[in-house]
């Protein structure tokens, strides 16, 4: 027969498992939980993330559409006289002032060549003398922009703003909006293109 203590003994070592076992599912059972707290946490922001970039891209997208009128009511694409030129960079610059958002503004003809060019930097905009002005001819949201139909909107992906084929230092991300323009007679006369800042 086992004694009192042998009992206790062993009683108190089934015990301690049952508590063991519990505790160790209860432990697990509480990973799982804050495991899917914390998917539903990402998913929500990811969520959000998402709602909010699709309406800055939206903004981003009225933004140059509203551009593009500004661009033809200068009157720069059936003239592009002195007069005319400094109008549209008079627009450009009064509406980067107002959307700080906006890293550059341009006017590209149809062989590529930048026309007019506008940047925001340190708030302030300032236009790009006539003899800097570069050929954009081999850049993709050229080319793409340039075969959009006159409602069109090109947008190319977010990646590292380049100036005389370099990358832009410090960097600079920047998503291009590029959208053609026509002339009273339907004629092409190039891409407003906008460079929207990345870094939001």
């Amino acid at each position: 027969m086992k004694s009192p203590a042998f009992n206790f003994l062993l009683l108190a070592l089934s015990f301690a498992i049952v508590i063991g076992t519990s505790s160790y599912f209860y432990a697990q059972s509480q990973i799982r939980y804050e495991q899917q707290q914390s998917r539903e946490q990402a998913r929500y922001a990811t969520e959000v993330a998402t709602q909010a970039l699709r309406e800055r891209l939206r903004v981003a997208a009225e933004d140059i559409v509203f551009l593009k009128s500004l661009t033809i009511s200068s009157g720069v694409l059936e003239d592009p006289s002195e007069r005319n030129r400094a109008r549209l960079a008079q627009h450009f610059s009064d509406y980067m002032r107002a959307h700080r958002s906006i890293a550059q503004l341009r006017w590209i003809d149809r062989n590529g060549d930048q026309q007019l060019r506008a940047d925001y930097n340190d708030g302030d905009v300032t236009i790009e003398p006539r003899n800097q002005l570069q050929d954009k001819s081999h850049r993709p949201y050229v080319s793409y922009g340039l075969e959009m139909p006159e409602d069109g909107i090109y947008v190319s992906p977010l990646d590292l703003n380049i100036e005389n084929g370099r990358i832009e230092v410090p960097h600079k991300p920047v998503i291009r909006f590029a959208t053609p323009v026509f002339d009273s007679a339907g004629e092409r006369r190039g891409l407003v293109v906008s460079n929207v800042l990345g870094r939001q």
